[in-house]
C-alpha cells in the first residue's frame, strides 16, 4: 500500500501529457509525418540503451535512486517539448525521453517487487494493474482539459513541473532492493 501511495500520484503526472505530444508536434510545430516517424526511431533506440544502462547501473546506484534520476530527468521531456522551436529539436528530446523512461521503468519494477510479499504478489500485482489502468485512461483527459483551458505548451510545462513534484514521495520508498 506504501508503495502504491508513493507512485500513484507521479503515475497520474506521468501520463497527464500523452494525449497532448502529438498534437503539439502536428499543430503547433507543424511537424511531417516522416520526423515524427524518425522521433519514434530515436526514442526507441534510446529506450534500449537506457535499459541496457539503468539495467546495469540500478544494483550499484539503489533502484529508487534509479527511479529518481530517472523520472527528474523525464520531466524535461514535456517541458523540452513545449519549448522546442521547431521539429528537428524533438530527436535529442525523444533521445531523453527513451534514456530516463528505462530508468522509471527499472526503478519502479524492481521497486515494486521488493515493497509487496512474496506470497501476495498476485493480488498486489492484480491491485497495482488496476490502479495503472485508471491512472492510464483518466490523467490524459485531465491534460487535454487543460490544455483546452490554457494551450496545449502551457499544459506540457504543467505537467512536467507535476511530474517533479510528484517525486517526493519517492523518499519513502525503500533505498536497496
Amino acid at each position: 500500500m506504501a508503495f502504491m501511495a508513493a507512485t500513484i500520484t507521479y503515475r497520474i503526472a506521468l501520463n497527464f501529457p500523452v494525449a497532448l505530444f502529438s498534437l503539439y508536434w502536428v499543430n503547433v510545430l507543424h511537424v511531417p509525418d516522416t520526423l515524427i516517424g524518425l522521433r519514434g526511431t530515436v526514442g526507441n533506440a534510446a529506450l534500449v540503451i537506457g535499459y541496457i544502462y539503468w539495467g546495469r547501473s540500478a544494483n550499484r546506484l539503489t533502484h529508487r535512486k534509479v527511479l529518481f534520476i530517472g523520472a527528474i530527468t523525464y520531466a524535461l521531456y514535456p517541458v523540452l517539448t513545449a519549448l522546442s522551436p521547431s521539429g528537428i529539436w524533438l530527436l535529442p528530446v525523444a533521445a531523453l525521453w527513451g534514456l530516463a523512461a528505462a530508468g522509471i521503468d527499472i526503478g519502479l519494477f524492481d521497486l515494486m517487487l521488493s515493497t509487496w510479499p512474496s506470497k501476495r504478489q498476485p493480488l498486489f500485482a492484480a491491485a497495482w494493474s488496476m490502479a495503472v489502468n485508471a491512472v492510464v485512461f483518466v490523467a490524459p483527459l485531465l491534460g487535454a482539459a487543460l490544455a483546452n483551458r490554457t494551450t496545449l505548451a502551457t499544459a506540457l510545462v504543467v505537467a512536467g513541473i507535476a511530474q517533479v513534484v510528484t517525486t517526493i514521495p519517492f523518499l519513502k520508498l525503500p533505498k536497496d532492493v
